[in-house]
């Protein structure tokens, strides 16, 4: 009951208490008559599965355009247009990262989980006047852009747009909507 309850809002509350999921099974253990210890292998796959499944329902959650194949080939047109500062999910990072050498730094604050695997890349990509977005083509982020009259060149490639050149100079929170900006909570990260 003392892992459930903070667990039942969101996963990754009930996550980080599982460091004290070994001690509340051998306290439970200890209380088990002898008979009843053969349990205790039980009680070592079920943290494991649940690890396994949460991990998974968080990555499947994280970034649902993901399933596309696509990387290569917007890093390929980036590449190819001399852009090397933007911003894009996080799975874009390590991989322009590792296949240009470093040449494209993105940051990833666009989606809805922020992993920042390379934090100085974020703060040059931060100081640059010129960037790029990557951006799922399924939002509004375009409609954002056209109410704030910027003008900028784009290009789709699969699941995703890429967009640079712009007249202002954006950074990702600019390009939330209002409704996004206005909820209770706090905005979420798109």
């Amino acid at each position: 009951m003392l892992l459930a309850v903070p667990g039942l809002g969101e996963v990754r509350y009930l996550t980080s208490l599982m460091a004290f999921m070994p001690i509340v099974f051998c306290h439970g253990l200890i209380a088990l008559p002898k008979r009843v210890r053969s349990l205790a292998p039980a009680f070592a796959v079920v943290p494991i599965i649940y690890l396994g499944v949460a991990h998974t329902m968080v990555f499947a959650y994280a970034d649902p355009v993901d399933g596309n194949k696509n990387h290569g080939d917007v890093i390929d047109f980036l590449d190819r247009q001399g852009l090397r500062h933007g911003y894009g999910t996080y799975c874009f990072q390590a991989y322009a990262a590792f296949t240009t050498g470093s040449r494209i730094k993105i940051s990833p604050q666009i989606g809805p989980v922020y992993l920042d695997k390379i934090p100085s890349f974020s703060a040059e990509v931060d100081r640059q006047r010129d960037v790029f977005y990557i951006l799922p083509n399924s939002g509004d982020y375009l409609e954002v852009l056209k109410n704030r009259e910027v003008n900028y060149q784009s290009k789709r490639i699969g699941n995703w747009v890429v967009v640079w050149g712009m007249s202002k100079r954006l950074f990702p929170l600019d390009l939330l909507s209002e409704t996004e900006l206005a909820k209770n909570n706090g905005y979420y990260r798109w």
